[in-house]
């Protein structure tokens, strides 16, 4: 993903702060070398993991005791005479000018590294909110685990594609897509921009993120408003839906969303012999 395009839903939704805390997260991947963080880091860049949900792994709270903790626990301990005993370049002249000891450049070198390090897991724990590996705000937002990386599933069917609704959720925004038979699978994913099927023109979309919704069923209707499929007005994560034509035995649609948030896709047996494949979109990380 584009630096620019980076968006992590923290706290006040501040996207310099956001783009802030994943170069410190990459400074600490690269000052580490733990491989392990360094795939949350990915992971989070991608978009698949929030930065909440990276608070509340094992992994970050490891990281946070290896960095953090030892630095707070010694300054309670260290006096100023300490720190001289042990970094005598720090002693200063008969007239308290510094010392200039040229042996201890290598020292302070590696203790900079040290402290940029520490310093960049500070921003991290900042723009997060925690007071500690355990703090509530870890804790992801509803318990939604999802992530945002395509959902497929291949089931082909002949059941007719027969109405889109939509609908608001406590945690998320629901699009519900009704069929005339037996559920049929899907592919949805996040795109740089959503495409008609047949046609291959961009379909025009609000939001700061946009979802390719392919469900594997036909449709043999066209929408009144191909544009606004559903009115989605007032909601707080679904911007537009919009019609991507329905060719060769699938339906597309178009999803204008505020930002890139997790979501889930999942398929429901009924009303009577009909299914529905629902798509469900986070309010936030």
């Amino acid at each position: 993903m584009d630096e620019s395009e980076i968006v992590v839903d923290v706290a006040r939704g501040d996207t310099t702060l956001s783009r802030e805390i994943v170069t410190s997260l990459r400074s600490i991947a690269d000052a580490t070398g733990d491989p392990a963080f360094a795939k949350l880091v990915e992971q989070v860049t991608s978009g698949e993991l929030g930065v909440r949900e990276l608070a509340g792994t094992e992994v970050f709270s490891s990281m946070l005791d290896r960095l953090v903790a030892p630095v707070f626990e010694s300054l309670k301990e260290t006096t100023f005479e300490d720190l001289v005993e042990e970094r005598p370049d720090l002693k200063c002249n008969a007239d308290h000018t510094p010392r200039d000891d040229p042996s201890s450049a290598t020292h302070r070198g590696t203790d900079m590294s040290r402290i940029h390090v520490w310093l960049a897991m500070i921003v991290v724990i900042a723009g997060i909110g925690l007071t500690g590996p355990t703090a509530s705000a870890a804790t992801p937002y509803c318990g939604i685990h999802w992530g945002s990386l395509d959902k497929v599933n291949p089931t082909m069917v002949a059941s007719p594609f027969t109405a889109v609704r939509a609908g608001r959720h406590e945690c998320f925004d629901r699009i519900v897509v009704d069929l005339a038979g037996p559920a049929a699978g899907y592919r949805v994913g996040y795109v740089p921009a959503v495409h008609e099927d047949g046609s291959g023109f961009e379909v025009p979309l609000r939001g700061g993120a946009y979802l390719q919704v392919v469900v594997l069923a036909p449709a043999y209707y066209v929408p009144a408003n191909r544009r606004e499929v559903v009115d989605v007005s007032g909601y707080r994560t679904l911007q537009q839906v919009a019609w991507a034509n329905s060719f060769e035995g699938q339906t597309t649609l178009g999803v204008g969303l505020r930002a890139r948030l997790p979501f889930r896709v999942f398929t429901l047996d009924g009303p009577g012999s009909g299914s529905r494949v629902v798509l469900d979109v986070a309010h936030q990380w």
